[in-house]
């Protein structure tokens, strides 16, 4: 940057992506740690508020300060230090690891000013930069205790072998389900999948679509079940759906009788339950449509 580039650049003011220090204070890492929030911007030390250049150390000492400043950001980031005359300028980039910090906290840029996120913004800042899990966001739609699904609760309590001695709430926060926010407790999406009364009201997505079709094209259909409730009761009622519709054969012989101590049949599916069961889990995050081919017009189980 040449001195009339430089003249011309402090001519337009502060503002969303450019800031004037006087010096390297106490809050040069919060004009830095909000740039690169952001998408990026230039911090001009020896630049008055007023825009007025009045210059500042530009020692070698002077930079390495700064760099040591800016190396107690987290997570560390890269800028490009350059001097003009008599003014130091720090090009920050837009971050490629959001969110950054500085002792502080976190800022984000907002007009000509730097501004301190609280615990909401934060939240939202880094699901919109994908930095929590989708089964961790807090879902803002369902309500605790209104939407809670007691049922599906106690179901999920008897399949997991799990003890009701925890408190509801203090066992829904460990598993993820619940989050506790300004003393109210509020659903995660993973909480809304598994504890919900009707989750797709709240994840549009939360849903198993079954259809079994006549031999090997989608032309003729002959039967369909749409699984819409908690996530557990959808695996299960998607499960029988398949079971239903596939081949079924009955197994008596030596190896039975010796298995079992007596005459007693065994069920063989077509395909082996566990498979069924862990292909309908494999594909119903969060939503799918799990497709059954059948031989013949009759339910095909024999």
């Amino acid at each position: 940057m040449t001195k009339t580039e430089l003249e011309n650049l402090v001519k337009e003011g502060e503002g969303y992506n450019l800031e004037f220090k006087e010096n390297v204070g106490k809050r040069f890492n919060v004009e830095v740690v909000a740039f690169a929030n952001g998408i990026g911007g230039k911090v001009l030390v020896g630049v008055s508020d007023d825009g007025k250049i009045i210059g500042t150390d530009t020692s070698n000492n002077q930079r390495a300060n700064i760099q040591n400043v800016i190396s107690q950001i987290e997570p560390r980031i890269n800028v490009k230090v350059e001097v003009v005359d008599n003014v130091i300028i720090v090009n920050v980039p837009e971050g490629e690891d959001k969110p950054y910090s500085s002792s502080d906290g976190y800022y984000l840029r907002v007009g000509a000013m730097c501004q301190k996120m609280n615990r909401d913004e934060i939240q939202d800042f880094l699901e919109e930069n994908g930095k929590i899990q989708f089964d961790r966001m807090i879902n803002k739609e369902a309500k605790y205790p209104e939407d809670f699904d007691e049922t599906a609760y106690k179901n999920f309590l008897k399949l997991s072998n799990t003890t009701d001695i925890l408190d509801k709430e203090e066992l829904l926060v460990n598993l993820k389900c619940l989050e506790k926010v300004n003393n109210k407790y509020m659903f995660t999406n993973a909480g809304v999948i598994f504890f919900a009364k009707n989750p797709k009201r709240f994840l549009i997505q939360n849903y198993i679509t079954c259809i079994a079709f006549k031999g090997n094209s989608r032309a003729y259909i002959l039967d369909t079940l749409d699984c819409e409730k908690d996530i557990i009761t959808n695996i299960e009622d998607a499960l029988a759906f398949a079971k239903k519709h596939i081949n079924l054969t009955y197994l008596i012989n030596d190896e039975v009788m010796k298995e079992n101590g007596n005459a007693t049949r065994k069920e063989v599916l077509e395909i082996p339950e566990s498979v069924i069961k862990e292909a309908i889990i494999n594909r119903c995050m969060p939503s799918c449509i799990f497709t059954i081919w059948c031989k013949s017009n009759a339910r095909n189980t024999r």
